[in-house]
């Protein structure tokens, strides 16, 4: 059951993980608190420790385009700018159509989370990706969204289950507790780790 208590002051962290085929966003959230302080009336001092967890955002998840339906497309659109497929390899750099995909693809993601970071939804990004993917990704990001990049971990994660994630990225999320005192809850946090403990995992 998702953290009832009022907005508590903290910033909202996506964690966005991508690998050249698919991207899956996850958003922190707090659960319900577990007593470590006891009390038995409304009017005791209790403190409650909070435990944070991955929300999957499944408006959020992309798959990036076939390399077929890729090249359907991109010869689409030679023809609507008067180019032919042979004339088009002329006039532009080989790249494996592959490569190509996933550059496109990345190239989706910034645009989306562009969109997302203009509305507000979240303060602070986690990125997990393969280092290329992560390279790509990196080049797409708009300035303005480089600035809210909190971590970036160097790995295939995207068949990890959301638990298993949450070992990768709990310690740039900030320990939290809520203070029960006279029947007003209040949460407080303490700030996020400025790294972690799993090997590859680089935060700026």
């Amino acid at each position: 059951m998702a953290y009832q208590f009022p907005p508590p002051r903290t910033r909202t962290t996506w964690i966005i993980v991508a690998n050249g085929k698919r991207m899956r966003a996850y958003e922190g959230q707090l659960t319900d608190a577990t007593p470590s302080m006891g009390g038995t009336s409304k009017h005791d001092y209790r403190v409650e420790r909070l435990r944070w967890v991955l929300h999957p955002l499944k408006a959020i998840d992309m798959a990036a385009e076939s390399v077929s339906d890729f090249q359907i497309g991109h010869d689409r659109r030679g023809s609507l700018f008067g180019y032919t497929a042979a004339q088009r390899h002329t006039v532009e750099p080989h790249l494996d159509v592959r490569e190509e995909v996933k550059e496109n693809f990345a190239h989706s993601i910034a645009a989306r989370l562009y969109e997302a970071q203009r509305d507000n939804a979240f303060d602070r990004l986690v990125v997990i990706a393969p280092q290329r993917m992560l390279g790509e990704l990196k080049r797409s990001f708009d300035p303005s969204l480089s600035k809210r990049v909190a971590a970036e971990i160097p790995k295939d994660l995207t068949r990890c289950r959301s638990d298993e994630l949450l070992d990768y990225v709990r310690d740039l999320l900030p320990p939290a507790h809520v203070v029960r005192n006279g029947g007003t809850d209040e949460a407080v946090f303490q700030q996020p780790a400025r790294g972690g403990k799993r090997t590859g995992q680089k935060s700026f």
